[in-house]
């Protein structure tokens, strides 16, 4: 039984700029599993179409609605507020994903939630705050989907998933200017990461 997934935009770039057999995460985590986005995200998206090769997945299909309430409704309940759609340095894409999850969660009982996101000001905001409430929702970030796809066999060796290790921070890093702090905080990444990379390698070797 595939998982159901909850992706943002920043992860879909992510893992659209990391590719194996010809195929980028991406593809691969929407052949693996169910992937879905709220029609905030799916705004942005068409936006930022440029920063990876995203044509397949920015369609329509994936753009679910909620069921219980409208997506403004759970807005006023949640923040108190409708939020504006595409705000320059707003959380709207973020927030209406987690909230189409929840919804999916309990209202139109999809089973267990993952919601994936890459976005560290969300984590340490709303989203950090509100996943506790909400156990049956799993955080993930783009490094996550990639032990997913190595520990269901989908990347099929180990080198190769540290390589991917590599060509995701290329991106996660690709308008940050190089600096000490960059490249500890990086190696930091890669070593943690791969570390969990050698567990799952083995528990199934």
């Amino acid at each position: 039984m595939k998982i159901n997934c909850i992706i943002d935009t920043c992860s879909c770039v992510y893992l659209s700029n990391a590719e194996f057999s010809q195929k980028s995460l991406l593809r691969h985590l929407n052949d693996s599993t169910h992937v879905y986005y709220s029609h905030e995200v799916h705004r942005e998206l068409i936006d930022h179409k440029s920063k990876g090769p995203m044509d397949f997945f920015i369609n329509k299909k994936y753009a679910l609605n909620t069921q219980k309430y409208s997506i403004e409704n759970y807005q006023k309940r949640m923040v108190n507020e409708v939020l504006p759609s595409r705000k320059k340095g707003g959380s709207r894409g973020e927030i209406d994903n987690f909230l189409l999850t929840i919804d999916l969660l309990h209202h139109t009982k999809k089973g267990a939630m993952v919601y994936i996101t890459d976005d560290k000001k969300a984590i340490n905001g709303k989203i950090g705050e509100w996943a506790p409430s909400f156990p049956g929702i799993q955080l993930w970030t783009s490094y996550d989907v990639l032990l997913f796809l190595y520990a269901h066999n989908v990347i099929p060796t180990k080198a190769i998933a540290l390589d991917l290790i590599r060509d995701i921070n290329a991106t996660v890093t690709k308008n940050e200017p190089r600096s000490e702090e960059l490249t500890a905080r990086i190696q930091k990444l890669v070593t943690e990461v791969g570390n969990k990379i050698e567990k799952v390698s083995r528990i199934f070797s």
